[in-house]
């Protein structure tokens, strides 16, 4: 079984290494993260790709903690979610 960390590094590796799938990684992410991968990511999980420049840097702070009520919603529900 692969863990989210090491499903994280080797999309990280693949867009380093092969421009064409960076650019589509950019362009849509959950597409290209399924075709690569095989993994379905469901309606309502969202993903979001930042590309790092000489003069900017991204920051991603883990989450707070707290749930927002449609995400308790969802886990009474018995949703699963991918966890980067």
């Amino acid at each position: 079984m692969t863990t989210a960390t090491e499903l994280k590094a080797r999309i990280l590796r693949k867009a380093e290494d092969d421009g064409e799938f960076r650019a589509r990684l950019i362009a849509d992410p959950k597409a290209a993260i399924s075709a690569e991968t095989g993994t379905t990511i469901p309606d309502g999980f969202d993903i979001v790709v930042h590309e790092d420049s000489a003069t900017t840097a991204h920051l991603v702070l883990p989450p707070s903690g707290e749930l927002s009520e449609a995400e308790m919603e969802s886990a009474a529900g018995g949703m699963g979610i991918i966890v980067w």
